[in-house]
């Protein structure tokens, strides 16, 4: 695990160094990149793994699993926030969970509404998971955490769009996040999650040509859906530091003063979506590689007694 982190870091100081990486990424790496490819390393590990155990638990339909489940997402949730508190700088911080407002401490608030932030991105790819391992029969016997889940999203939803202390959020939003388009986003990455859980249920076994041709149709069509919902999701028509320009061009572009080109941000979108996948494809990884090592653990102490 630790020598999968220090590829992960290399590959981040790698990449943050490039010209061309979106402006609000480059920031992270602008006061100290190694620090700040170490730190976001460990929480990319940390962040793509959780999805995996968190299906998982959802599966047992269990109200004491899903508490459990809480409470290890804000665990979580808090051990990468404390890691980017320190390699980035607050500005940044402040640009996705706002300035705090609010009378409970500065640190305080944005720690609770990157909490509300992290939950919603992880429930999205947990819920995509539990739905691309399983069939709609053995979907109905979770329909108590698929509920519980469903609910996090919308107090996830409230605490980030409807009750957000900034603009740079809503702003990219259709309508300000305030209808139903703003849960684009999060369905975008329930079906990152459900396509990789589908791919690989379909290449478990034996693989052949067939199951490689229905895998590279449904990672093609998670794009094109994955492009339909981010666009239905986010504003198409910004006016800003003097010039027009849509959400998409804003997050994927590498200076403010030269937006992208469609044709370039459609390119941009696919790196970001594949990225993504490879991502949560990891963390599958990452959750089995621990859980046979857990096994066999279990097993050597089995037979020492």
């Amino acid at each position: 695990m630790i020598a999968f982190t220090l590829v992960i870091a290399c590959l981040m100081f790698a990449i943050g160094r490039l010209p061309q990486l979106p402006y609000n990424v480059r920031e992270l790496f602008a006061e100290n990149a190694i620090l700040a490819s170490l730190g976001l390393a460990v929480c990319f590990v940390l962040l793509a793994a959780h999805p995996w155990w968190t299906a998982d638990l959802w599966i047992r339909n269990s109200v004491p699993d899903f508490a459990c489940n809480v409470l290890c997402t804000f665990a979580v949730a808090t051990v990468v926030f404390i890691i980017i508190h320190f390699v980035a700088p607050i500005e940044s911080i402040d640009d996705v969970v706002g300035t705090p407002v609010l009378e409970i401490g500065e640190t305080t608030e944005r720690w609770l509404r990157f909490i509300a932030l992290v939950l919603g991105a992880l429930w999205a790819q947990a819920i995509g998971i539990l739905m691309g391992r399983m069939n709609w029969g053995m979907l109905q016997k979770c329909w108590l955490t698929l509920a519980c889940a469903i609910g996090g999203l919308i107090v996830s939803y409230s605490v980030v769009v409807l009750h957000a202390c900034t603009d740079n959020l809503t702003e990219l939003l259709e309508n300000g996040g305030k209808d139903i388009r703003a849960f684009g986003i999060p369905l975008w990455l329930a079906a990152m999650g459900w396509t990789v859980a589908r791919s690989i249920r379909v290449f478990d076994g034996h693989p052949s040509l067939n199951q490689f041709s229905t895998i590279s149709i449904t990672i093609v069509a998670s794009l094109l859906i994955g492009w339909i919902l981010v666009n239905v999701a986010t504003d198409s028509h910004i006016e800003k530091y003097g010039k027009t320009f849509s959400a998409i061009q804003f997050l994927l572009s590498p200076e403010r003063s030269d937006y992208q080109s469609d044709n370039q941000v459609v390119v941009r979108f696919c790196v970001v979506h594949f990225a993504f996948m490879t991502l949560i494809l990891a963390g599958w990884g990452m959750y089995r590689g621990y859980g046979r090592q857990q096994s066999l653990e279990s097993e050597q102490s089995l037979e020492m007694r």
